[in-house]
């Protein structure tokens, strides 16, 4: 006669990506994105990323950056998201660092796949 054994469930693949994406350093990269004060802005700013992580950015501060806790809205190639300053520099290195508030990060594929390692 078989016995049943109590085996832990495995965790989810969503779950695994999570917990990788939180431990992932982040990626020096250079990368143009365009920076929407409102999402109803016409005329966005251009911007450019010192370092990403699949959640967060440190970019170039645009004039359009305002305050901690700023909601604004990030553009590489076709896909946009919606960010939340986190950090503002207060030196002259004119950096500002920002958090995805969306489930799709904005970067391409290849990079989400540098990312998660």
């Amino acid at each position: 006669m078989a016995t049943v054994t109590n085996v832990p469930a495995s965790p989810s693949l969503a779950q695994f990506l999570n917990a990788r994406r939180s431990s992932a350093e982040p990626i020096h990269i250079a990368l143009p994105v365009k920076v929407f004060s409102d999402v109803r802005c016409l005329t966005p700013e251009w911007s450019c990323t010192y370092e990403i992580t699949a959640r967060n950015a440190r970019l170039m501060r645009t004039p359009c950056i305002q305050s901690v806790g700023q909601e604004i809205w990030l553009q590489r190639n076709n896909r946009r998201a919606k960010f939340r300053i986190t950090w503002i520099s207060d030196s002259d290195s004119s950096q500002y660092r920002a958090e995805c508030m969306e489930e799709r990060p904005i970067w391409d594929d290849d990079l989400m796949g540098r990312l998660i390692r």
